[in-house]
């Protein structure tokens, strides 16, 4: 229902094959390897990283995450600086939940979530 909105939003007509966008990608699109977040759009709508940059498993420096929650004039004004730390955004949609636990258990996926 999100991405209904937001292209309601944005005045793009709407299409459901943005939520399965993996399979345009295999079928009619290359992806770029070399480029690091090629990986990322090959796979379903998750929602592992909603909040893995701020995990305890993230590269990034704790008291970094710490402090752009407390210093962060975009975080505030969209409303994310009081989700936590990691951030909570609400809870997903069934569908979408079910397909973060399945690429939980695959291989290429976990090579880059985890």
């Amino acid at each position: 229902m999100e991405l209904y909105n937001v292209a309601g939003f944005l005045d793009v007509p709407w299409d459901p094959v943005v939520l399965h966008h993996e399979t345009a990608m295999i079928n009619e699109t290359l992806v770029n390897t070399m480029e690091p977040s090629s990986t990322q759009v090959i796979h379903p709508i998750h929602t592992e990283a909603l909040s893995s940059w701020a995990s305890n498993t993230s590269t990034l420096p704790r008291t970094f995450v710490e402090r752009i929650h407390l210093n962060s004039d975009m975080l505030r004004k969209f409303g994310y600086a009081d989700r936590g730390i990691p951030p909570f955004y609400g809870k997903a949609e069934p569908e979408i939940e079910l397909q973060t636990k399945k690429l939980r258990k695959n291989e290429n996926f976990l090579k880059v979530f985890s």
